[in-house]
């Protein structure tokens, strides 16, 4: 291959190995002086777009004493020509690269290494979006291969029983397949990925239909294990960008269970409601096309809403104005001064229970997935199609609370819902019933 060399100026001049360079330059770049900086840059970005590059980047990716920021441009590298850089990365060689990616995004999860897993996890992605010798309808199938041993990958249903087991031996490769999750859908609908417009197609189905992505997410929430489960989190928001929830979801009450509970965790909230309200917004899209798991999803996601997550916030809401009380009849001035409106609805909207023990974040995501949940109940409670007494009723009170709140974020998601989606439904429907 060839790849372009420093002069005998430069900061890299004789050293005998292209490997070696790229080491050198990597560290010239990262060193903090400019006089290395500069040449090390140049010849960084001539070495990305050269032919074969990609196997100096697996070299050093197995290289000796391989440093955190040597691994992350390797790995960001790789991505790249994975993507889209035919002529850095021969179509030919992405089956080639393709284990070897897996083994190394294994690898850095071991060490703890987030930033260069993404970017691996990434680049595996493409591959198997990108790949003409893989057939679109076993990709899926190929990738358990890859990320689970011959005893998981080899039992064809991957039982909760043999994953829950896996986990406990090597949660490493749990998160590996979570990260692949998340980046999967990223890569069959981005344009950053290079590929025909029908195999995009094709793979894009295939990943709908795919029962696997249900039993890993399960594994990662019902884990006991804090990052596994923002690890599942992440990948559920992601994969419901496809435009349908993960097939076979509805099958996985206990990991149902988990997220209602992370949705009130203090480390998970955030995360948690973003997920809530994906899975919420994407049964809601297909629940009305040919999915009838989907709805199905729907339903079970809102009575986790209203029989698990809202019933805690209005026992913490009462709990706490119990508290206020008792500190306004010990002349408390803390209500001094806050205008009277915007008071009430603070006291009164669950999201700002939710911000007051979770923080502004936690709140602005459970506004989300209380919108979530009233924009798909919406249409179905207004033609008769779904009875969950009280539900949308509640949902649509807080919605209005939240729009008077102090908490800018909350507010102009509650408006939004208001102005966007709910007097769009009303408008959409016949004269008549609109009254």
């Amino acid at each position: 291959m060839h790849c372009p060399t420093m002069g005998c100026s430069g900061p890299y001049h004789g050293m005998h190995t292209l490997l070696q360079q790229l080491r050198d330059a990597i560290n010239g770049l990262y060193c903090g002086n400019e006089i290395f900086q500069r040449p090390a840059d140049a010849w960084l970005q001539n070495f990305r777009s050269a032919a074969g590059s990609w196997r100096v980047c697996v070299q050093l990716l197995d290289a000796q004493h391989l440093q955190e920021h040597e691994c992350y441009f390797a790995s960001n590298t790789l991505k790249a020509a994975c993507q889209k850089h035919q002529d850095v990365l021969e179509p030919a060689a992405l089956c080639e690269l393709l284990p070897k990616l897996v083994v190394h995004v294994q690898a850095c999860l071991h060490k703890q290494q987030w930033p260069s897993a993404v970017q691996l996890a990434a680049a595996v992605a493409a591959v198997a979006v990108r790949a003409p010798s893989l057939q679109p309808g076993s990709i899926m199938q190929d990738l358990q291969a890859l990320f689970f041993p011959a005893s998981v990958a080899s039992t064809s249903n991957l039982s909760h029983q043999t994953l829950d087991l896996h986990l406990q031996h090597d949660p490493a490769s749990v998160a590996a397949a979570l990260q692949l999750l998340t980046a999967l859908p990223e890569a069959a609908l981005s344009k950053q990925t290079s590929v025909h417009p029908d195999r995009r197609a094709a793979v894009t189905d295939c990943l709908k239909q795919s029962v696997w992505p249900a039993r890993v997410l399960r594994a990662g929430l019902c884990s006991q294990n804090t990052k596994l489960l923002l690890l599942a989190c992440e990948a559920l928001v992601s994969w419901c960008e496809l435009g349908v929830p993960p097939q076979g979801m509805e099958a996985q009450a206990g990991a149902l269970d988990v997220l209602a509970a992370a949705v009130l965790g203090r480390e998970t909230a955030v995360k948690a409601c973003e997920a809530f309200a994906a899975m919420l917004v994407a049964c809601k899209e297909s629940s009305t096309s040919s999915a009838p798991s989907s709805m199905l999803l729907l339903q079970q996601l809102l009575q986790q809403l209203q029989h698990s997550v809202l019933p805690a916030l209005a026992a913490e809401q009462r709990t706490m104005g119990c508290n206020a009380a008792a500190a306004a009849s010990n002349g408390s001035s803390s209500a001094i001064g806050q205008p009277s409106a915007a008071a009430a609805a603070d006291t009164a909207a669950y999201s700002s229970v939710v911000q007051a023990h979770l923080g502004a974040d936690a709140a602005a995501g459970f506004c989300r997935v209380l919108c979530a949940a009233a924009a798909a109940l919406l249409l179905p409670v207004l033609q008769g199609a779904v009875r969950l007494p009280g539900l949308l009723e509640l949902l649509l009170q807080q919605l209005l609370l939240c729009v008077g709140v102090h908490e800018d974020s909350v507010a102009m998601t509650a408006v939004e819902f208001w102005q966007n989606i709910y007097l769009a439904t009303l408008q959409a429907l016949p004269q008549d019933q609109q009254a």
